[in-house]
């Protein structure tokens, strides 16, 4: 269906020159999965731009792109513009990386499935009817406000999937998906994954899966293509490539799996190299010195996959530098960082000029959410899109108004402080927001977006040491110096969340609140990223980790917050949670953990059937349609947060009783 015959992808502008992809090939069959996997700029994302002919509309300076593209025997490197556009959007559709960049903030989610669906000469009514049934699969209730909605209204999972309806809406005979899941809670990735799965199988479509994530490649490829510096280090079918990998760059990425990689003031992974060798020998633990002279072909050594190393067949697993992830350091004090006592946060509907002076509806977003922080301790919260994971970080951040509750941080209530009176404060508390699109100014470049808070606030006693505690956090990042001059356009997703981790530790602020912070990254940079958080742990920095990867908040947290709807459903010591879970909510997330093992994920595979509207009672457990141990009574009885066992907290009232 789809070939890519040595696509390669040049860029000039004022801070680089050179290839960003280099001689990319790859088949993607009818009914079948190629997965393109690789670390954050490795060019994933160009690769996928310059397939569809639309790289030059996403990075700024004089683009080259040569190869061959044939969708059904047509290039499509080499059609018109009326040509592509009839292509585009019809049998092939794309979901771009950022959810909130993929949706028109000025229409309401109707109004652009309505747009898309006319691509199709469907009428507005059904396309609503299919547009409600493919969001019923993808597990997306109370359909009517949704569509209703504007995509500000709705949580960053809630866009991603909705992004992932629209590219399923005219029923496309290729979907190039780039990462649609890093957004969305397990349970909804798996459901997501496996309807992906099932229009394959059953409708013949062929998908493109960008990706980091070695789990949701063993759930849904059936091969994969290993990208490092824009040059293909591995390829294959996926069942051999994962359980016996050839190349140590793809065995970094599988042992880099949920551990933490010691920080270290130079980092060995600098995409840039100096040497005209492999791209992975700088930190390779097989390096030879041919492996710096002469970059290696790649080669065929079985029948099924294709390598580019010079040591093939004669290494086995690497051991990465890790280090333990069940170190606690408890601070000397007793006294929170933080203390959040019954937070409530709600929105008001509504957004027409006639909604200023009216009453509407509120919408209770966050609900008598309570957690408290010592210096040094890392708290995790989890939970599915929409849960209210961010919104109760923004609140407790004071970057929201509150309807109810108080905020204490270092024994001062701050909850009705002003903004001057917040000043000083800014930088002890610090957040990693979700969508580092919205969280970098983009005329601004990367070392003025780092430096502006650390003056502002005068962290530092002049702008040279501000600028070397930078370069040694990008370092510590494992990012490129050489970034530090670009704009945030020319930046790849995962480097752009990296570049606001380091923005929010610029200030060595003793509280953090992160919120997906390796969510776009792969899992080599995840861990260097997770050991630099744990490394600031251990300066006695308070950290707040919000995630949907439930072994990420075992390996980072002490105690583990999970919500569902708002409010919270169970708390208690991460470990205890994890191994002895109380809720059926939490039970559901643990088994949702996708392993690395193509057979077993196959096994797993349930084909999705819709989610039916729910008509709320204020009285009813928020989780009673989808409990499996669910009575008569937990229709008309909301349950409490009550501790069941020292520590350990729970709101069911099956566990209670």
């Amino acid at each position: 269906m789809l070939v890519v015959k040595g696509l390669k992808v040049s860029l000039s502008t004022e801070n680089y020159n050179g290839y960003i992809l280099q001689d990319l090939s790859l088949n993607v069959h009818r009914g079948k999965t190629t997965a393109l996997v690789g670390e954050s700029g490795s060019g994933k994302t160009t690769a996928t731009l310059a397939m569809l002919g639309l790289v030059k509309f996403f990075l700024n300076g004089d683009i080259t792109v040569l190869g061959e593209v044939l969708f059904e025997g047509k290039d499509i490197l080499h059609m018109n513009h009326k040509e592509r556009r009839k292509l585009l959007g019809t049998d092939i559709t794309f979901i771009p990386q950022s959810a909130y960049a993929g949706l028109n903030p000025f229409l309401s989610i109707r109004r652009q499935a309505i747009e898309i669906a006319a691509r199709r000469n469907l009428s507005s009514r059904k396309a609503i009817e299919r547009f409600k049934n493919i969001l019923a699969l993808l597990d997306l209730a109370d359909r009517d406000r949704v569509l209703n909605s504007y995509p500000h209204q709705l949580s960053g999972g809630m866009r991603q999937r909705l992004l992932i309806g629209m590219a399923l809406l005219n029923t496309p005979k290729l979907l190039i998906a780039d990462e649609p899941t890093t957004a969305v809670d397990r349970t909804r990735q798996v459901k997501v994954l496996d309807l992906i799965r099932s229009l394959c199988d059953e409708e013949g479509l062929g998908v493109l899966f960008v990706t980091h994530d070695m789990g949701v490649v063993a759930r849904t490829a059936d091969y994969v293509t290993v990208l490092l510096e824009g040059l293909v280090m591995e390829s294959g079918k996926v069942e051999v490539i994962l359980k016996n990998p050839h190349h140590p760059y793809t065995m970094s990425l599988l042992h880099s799996l949920y551990h933490l990689e010691k920080p270290t003031s130079k980092s060995p992974g600098d995409l840039k190299r100096s040497y005209p060798g492999c791209p992975f020998a700088s930190r390779c633990d097989f390096v030879v010195d041919i492996c710096r002279t002469r970059l290696p072909d790649l080669t065929r050594v079985s029948d099924h996959v294709l390598v580019r190393c010079h040591l093939s067949g004669r290494i086995s697993m690497v051991n990465s530098n890790t280090i333990d992830s069940t170190s606690v350091f408890p601070s000397k004090e007793n006294t929170p960082i933080i203390d959040v006592h019954d937070l409530s946060v709600s929105y008001r509907s509504g957004l027409s000029f006639r909604d200023l002076f009216r009453r509407n509806r509120r919408n209770l977003a966050v609900q008598h959410v309570s957690f408290n922080v010592q210096p040094g301790q890392c708290l995790g919260i989890v939970g599915e899109s929409a849960a209210g994971k961010t919104t109760a970080m923004k609140a407790a951040l004071r970057l929201l108004p509150i309807e109810n509750g108080r905020i204490v941080f270092e024994g001062r209530d701050i909850t009705n402080m002003g903004y001057g009176a917040l000043r000083p404060y800014r930088a002890q508390m610090q957040g990693v927001f979700q969508n580092p699109d919205a969280s970098l100014n983009p005329k601004m470049r990367v070392m003025d977006i780092i430096l502006e808070p650390a003056l502002l606030h005068r962290v530092y006693p002049d702008k040279i040491q501000a600028r070397t505690a930078a370069e040694e956090l990008f370092d510590q990042l494992n990012l490129e110096q050489e970034l530090l001059d670009r704009y945030p356009i020319e930046l790849s997703h995962g480097q752009k969340q990296r570049i606001a981790i380091a923005r929010a530790l610029i200030t060595k602020p003793k509280l953090l609140f992160a919120d997906e912070p390796v969510s776009a990254v792969d899992t080599y940079t995840c861990s260097r990223i997770l050991g630099l958080l744990r490394q600031k742990q251990k300066e006695q920095m308070a950290l707040v980790l919000i995630s949907h990867d439930l072994e990420i908040i075992r390996l980072m947290s002490t105690i583990t917050v999970v919500m569902y709807k708002g409010k919270i459903v169970e708390l208690g010591p991460s470990e205890e949670v994890y191994n002895c879970p109380l809720h059926p909510y939490t039970e559901l997330l643990m088994s949702a953990v996708l392993t690395t093992d193509p057979a077993i994920e196959r096994r797993r595979y349930k084909k999705p059937s819709p989610v039916p509207d729910v008509n709320w009672n204020t009285l009813m457990c928020p989780f009673y349609p989808y409990c499996p141990i669910k009575k008569d009574y937990c229709r008309l009885n909301l349950p409490q947060l009550r501790e069941i066992k020292s520590g350990h907290w729970v709101a069911c009232t099956e566990e209670i009783k």
